[in-house]
């Protein structure tokens, strides 16, 4: 039993008569060759998200390099292009941004900024995993931390743990 399905050939052929009044064939893609480190330089950005991923790039560089405020300032311009509708690069901008802080001796800012992502994004294990980084790796910079007050669903509490 033939199925009555049929396709044009017109459509596969090229200036047929399916493709008349579309133009030409759509050319092929290429991908983007990008040397290392291009976003370093003058880049010409077409669009938001473009815009975004150059200045995350160009803090995560400067963070490498541990130049924490630079990092800061690249994280902080390019959070205020991102809608609010993209929660996952918001959480990682602000996770970037309290790392700096942290970094920078500015662990009230830092705290701050973790309680209001554990507020916004609770997922408990990631943010008490994040958390313990932080003090961590503060620990060596300023002796004896001390974090009061930093409430985690579920009544798990930091409290004077270091």
């Amino acid at each position: 039993m033939a199925l009555p399905f049929a396709f044009e050939e017109s459509v596969f052929e090229e200036g047929g008569e399916a493709s008349r009044g579309r133009g030409p064939l759509a050319s092929p893609y290429s991908a983007r060759r990008c040397e290392p480190e291009w976003f370093c330089e003058q880049v010409n950005c077409q669009d938001d998200l473009e815009r975004v991923n150059v200045r995350k790039f160009r803090g995560d560089l400067a963070y490498k390099q541990q130049e924490f405020q630079k990092a800061l300032q690249e994280y902080s311009s390019c959070l205020a292009l991102v809608p609010p509708s993209n929660t996952a690069m918001r959480r990682d901008l602000k996770e970037s941004q309290a790392r700096c802080l942290a970094h920078l001796g500015k662990h009230e800012e830092a705290l701050r900024i973790a309680e209001n992502l554990v507020g916004t994004f609770p997922s408990v294990f990631l943010f008490i995993a994040w958390i313990l980084n932080i003090a961590l790796t503060d620990v060596s910079i300023s002796g004896v931390i001390s974090f009061h007050a930093c409430h985690v669903p579920f009544g798990f509490f930091f409290k004077d743990y270091f």
